[in-house]
């Protein structure tokens, strides 16, 4: 059954008294004011559930006080199907709050300044499991970097409203947990105001059990895999290093390594490539390139080495990741 919240003028209504419900006529502003639920679906408790709605003016200042509640039994898209079920009040909390004790769905029409706008709730028997959550991971996978991977996820209703700040979350690593249940439930992650967010420093799977109790007594699992950094990158070499000399510049070959994403090329006057100039290559297929701008007559030392970038699949950030030099120090004259 789908529900939705629709802003609606007045009419007069089929109540049998002088009350009324709003059509969708003409409709109210959304950007002058707003009416909404404060939880859409509601699970009775002990045989009563308690159906509550917020307003607020465009800048956010709550005119509850300035409003008109009336609360009516309806069908799913908000038509009356009964008569009036309270009477209407003048704001404050007795308006905006409405205590149900059947199943069904129920409407709240606020008034405010001549205008109105519907609010439709569900309520369900307690553990009928239409109050289903869905938790979803910003990144499945993350990689550590520098020691560490942050990991984020949001919960929604199955209407598609995000209730994350309002569940509860216990976060373990199913890698080195045999029993789950033998852990006690712990919130070790923050809400940024978007993601409920925690950082971790150990690979392997790391889960999220989301506990919306009261709300919707419901849970959801969320997964996220942590790997480690790529092995080896810092140890990739690149082979068959071979400069030629031409006039004021060189041209410098060498065997591609289908490992790396690309080649710094560093050159220098000096042996221990003090004051060493870096040419990038992009490209990790290149085996080939020319160094301009170089002095004659002068000795020149030459040397490759191969990087890798890796994504930081959280916040999509590059670092780089350099292999090791070449050990033969190619050196030539120029022309």
């Amino acid at each position: 059954m789908k529900l939705r919240k629709v802003i609606l003028s007045f009419i007069v209504s089929v109540a049998l008294t002088v009350t009324f419900i709003p059509t969708m006529a003409s409709a109210a502003e959304p950007s002058e004011w707003d009416a909404e639920a404060v939880q859409t679906i509601v699970q009775l408790q002990d045989g009563s559930a308690t159906l509550e709605v917020t307003v607020k003016d465009a800048y956010g200042h709550d005119i509850a006080s300035q409003c008109t509640f009336s609360w009516y039994k309806t069908g799913v898209d908000g038509v009356v199907t009964n008569e009036l079920i309270s009477a209407a009040y003048i704001g404050g909390p007795d308006g905006a709050k409405f205590t149900a004790t059947e199943t069904g769905y129920y409407t709240c029409a606020v008034g405010y300044n001549g205008d109105y706008i519907c609010v439709i709730f569900e309520v369900d028997s307690y553990g009928e499991g239409r109050a289903t959550i869905y938790a979803h991971e910003v990144n499945k996978v993350v990689q550590l970097q520098n020691g560490s991977a942050t990991l984020q996820i949001y919960v929604t209703d199955y209407m598609g409203h995000d209730i994350t700040e309002k569940c509860h979350y216990h976060w373990y690593n199913q890698s080195s947990l045999v029993n789950v249940e033998s852990k006690p439930i712990d919130d070790v992650g923050t809400y940024d105001g978007q993601y409920e967010t925690i950082t971790v420093s150990e690979p392997g799977t790391w889960c999220a059990i989301v506990y919306a109790n009261p709300l919707y007594d419901a849970t959801a699992l969320a997964a996220v895999t942590v790997q480690k950094p790529k092995e080896g990158l810092s140890e990739l070499a690149v082979n068959g290093l071979k400069v030629t000399p031409k006039k004021k510049k060189a041209v410098v070959k060498w065997t591609a390594n289908t490992d790396a994403d690309g080649y710094l090329i560093q050159y220098s006057m000096k042996k221990n490539f003090k004051k060493a100039k870096v040419k990038e290559i992009p490209n990790a297929a290149t085996k080939k390139t020319t160094i301009k701008k170089l002095k004659s007559k002068k000795n020149y030392f030459f040397r490759i080495a191969p990087y890798t970038e890796i994504e930081d699949l959280v916040s999509g950030e590059l670092s780089t990741v350099q292999g090791k030099w070449t050990k033969f120090k190619k050196k030539v004259t120029i022309k």
